[in-house]
């Protein structure tokens, strides 16, 4: 897992750099911040967590067979890159997800 800033970034920015799994257990990783996944990188979030942005140039996607899969709640911009996707592909979700409202 990596977590990283680099210096022309503030505090509040995580630049995910490698694949990296956020569980729905884990509330400090990405909770309330601005998040870059890098082109080299493949950022998998399970559970319900809330983010200030988020910056795809690589991809975002959840763990298979999920009950929620994906489920951001972003207050800022976001923004997917050229490079970038939201991939949940063959992932599915269990009986009782949600519709992603």
């Amino acid at each position: 897992m990596v977590f990283a800033c680099p210096k022309n970034v503030s505090a509040d920015t995580v630049l995910i750099t490698s694949d990296t799994t956020v569980a729905a257990s884990d509330m400090a990783s990405i909770e309330g911040k601005d998040i870059i996944v890098a082109s080299s990188a493949t950022l998998t979030v399970d559970g319900v967590h809330q983010i200030a942005s988020l910056s795809i140039l690589g991809t975002v996607t959840h763990t298979a067979r999920q009950t929620n899969g994906v489920s951001l709640t972003i207050s800022g911009p976001l923004v997917v890159l050229t490079t970038g996707k939201l991939d949940v592909t063959g992932k599915g979700c269990l009986a009782g997800g949600s519709r992603g409202e």
